[in-house]
């Protein structure tokens, strides 16, 4: 570039542009003009950068960082953790017309491009691993096989995986270590006993499931996994890298700091402060050095009329004032400027 033309990025600035653009879906052209820099720049900068975030892998303690799958099982063997496994689907665009792989991307489940990415969490919520992204048609039991994870399983015996309907048959594979929700044997003229059976074991596995929805939701609160209006080729590093992301804001210590104790004299001293900025009270222009007062002595008269101008005159709303002294004359208000109302231009002292 030249020295008339925008400086370049440093890294100190892809970072924040890449974690913009991943977590708001800002457009390159907008991340260009937030950090005074080129359009190009900007894409190389996300390129660069994201891959290197989805390389860090998912975080699981400060010293312990899971990468791929084997490491997963591993980690769900030795920690004796139960692991939960899902499918999700993101929306891409769809292949240009004339594509032999037009019809690739359409998703069986509801009809419509995207693709698919299989989450691992641990009982807590917490994402383990990501994978990388397939076409939607691709079923999510040949999707894990694809994967690995039955010869996975295999070597760790110890380990517990459960899986929704998507993955039946995975169990029969695994010795029963991928645990599936109850098959319905029948499914004509059954009785009413096998019915609430079969209902009751179905909701007692759904609600085992139910963290790894709530972190693939979380997932989805990115807007780079909402809806991806970029390339395809991007999804997989685009997942992981928001997958790690995740896991380290899942694992950061999130409470937050003691409150200070604040003292009845400190409240006062600030709300007698923020009366006397706010522009319902106008500042003294006669009379003697403005002094902080007592309860005000003042009440509204009820029943007041309106004035020549037609406006019906405020009542008080402070039970202190914020000024000892206003000048004389002025009509329909209170002396102390406590927001009284007057009548003739005088208020009416407290019985």
């Amino acid at each position: 570039m030249g020295a008339g033309a925008k400086h370049q990025l440093v890294f100190v600035d892809r970072l924040p542009a890449t974690l913009v653009h991943l977590r708001h879906g800002a457009a390159h052209d907008a991340l260009a003009c937030w950090f005074d820099g080129d359009r190009s720049t900007v894409t190389r900068a996300v390129n660069e950068v994201r891959p290197l975030l989805a390389g860090r892998g998912c975080t699981v303690s400060p010293g312990l960082r899971l990468r791929t799958l084997a490491e997963v099982v591993h980690h769900l063997g030795t920690s004796g953790k139960t692991g939960i496994i899902d499918g999700t689907q993101i929306r891409v665009r769809h292949p240009a017309a004339g594509n032999k792989c037009r019809e690739k991307f359409i998703s069986g489940k509801n009809k419509q491009n995207a693709v698919k990415s299989m989450a691992v969490t641990d009982g807590e919520g917490h994402v383990l691993w990501c994978s990388p992204a397939l076409s939607a048609s691709c079923p999510d039991i040949t999707h894990a096989r694809q994967l690995g994870l039955v010869r996975l399983l295999a070597d760790e015996p110890g380990v517990a995986v459960l899986a929704d309907a998507g993955y039946q048959g995975l169990g029969a594979q695994t010795g029963g270590q991928a645990v599936t929700p109850p098959h319905r044997t029948f499914k004509k003229h059954t009785l009413d006993w096998y019915e609430e059976m079969h209902e009751r074991q179905r909701k007692a596995h759904s609600s085992r499931r139910i963290p790894v929805e709530h972190s693939i939701a979380h997932l989805k609160n990115w807007r780079a996994l909402a809806r991806h209006l970029g390339r395809r080729e991007h999804m997989s590093v685009t997942i992981q890298a928001v997958a790690g992301l995740l896991s380290d804001r899942q694992n950061t210590d999130q409470t937050s700091p003691p409150h200070r104790t604040v003292t009845r004299e400190a409240a006062s001293a600030a709300v007698r402060m923020s009366r006397t900025v706010n522009s319902r009270f106008r500042p003294v222009v006669q009379g003697p050095a403005v002094e902080r007062c007592s309860p005000c002595p003042f009440r509204a008269v009820q029943g007041a009329g309106r004035n020549s101008e037609g406006r019906r005159p405020l009542r008080c709303r402070a039970p202190f004032c914020s000024r000892s002294y206003v000048p004389a004359g002025v009509p329909w208000g209170c002396p102390c400027r406590c927001g009284g109302v007057s009548a003739g231009g005088s208020c009416v002292p407290v019985n």
